[in-house]
């Protein structure tokens, strides 16, 4: 890798990061259990929009991995990349599919799978599939949620500076 491509990428780590550790402090926004609306995402969409699939995982696992260690634990870590790899390879499949102009779409599509995946390591985890009596909830929060994240990507990919960074 060349060396603004390894600046890059610690730089939208560290961002990942910190909105992570962020949004971790506030109370949650509705009454459920394990539900955050996931702003750290919109770095991944960011990433997987104006860069690539390879640069844009690495930075994905890196923010999983990391925050696991600063906040979470193994289950934590397991059900984050769970969820997360679910969810980057279905937006990475739908922008291959359909370009990269339906960033909401796409985050969409890729909540639907991060649920779905959190899910399925739960009932590997607890030996159960009654687990997946929890999705519906999950589906409807994730909707409004990545909704919110897919427009702030979207706008955000839409900044001149910001595109001006990935251009290598």
């Amino acid at each position: 890798m060349k060396i603004k491509e390894i600046t890059l990428s610690a730089v939208f780590i560290a961002i990942a990061l910190i909105v992570y550790i962020i949004e971790n402090q506030f109370i949650p926004p509705v009454p459920i259990p394990y539900v955050k609306i996931g702003i750290a995402n919109v770095i991944t969409l960011i990433t997987l929009v104006l860069w690539d699939r390879k640069h844009s995982f690495i930075i994905l696992m890196s923010r999983i991995i990391i925050s696991a260690f600063l906040c979470g634990s193994g289950v934590s870590l397991l059900y984050s990349a769970s969820g997360g790899i679910a969810c980057f390879f279905a937006m990475s499949i739908f922008f291959r599919l359909f370009g990269r102009r339906f960033v909401a779409i796409a985050s969409e599509i890729g909540a639907a799978f991060h649920c779905a995946g959190q899910l399925a390591a739960a009932a590997v985890v607890l030996r159960s599939i009654s687990v997946f009596a929890y999705f519906p909830i999950m589906l409807a929060v994730g909707a409004v949620s990545s909704l919110i994240v897919g427009v702030c990507a979207k706008y955000i990919c839409k900044n001149s500076f910001i595109r001006k960074l990935f251009e290598m």
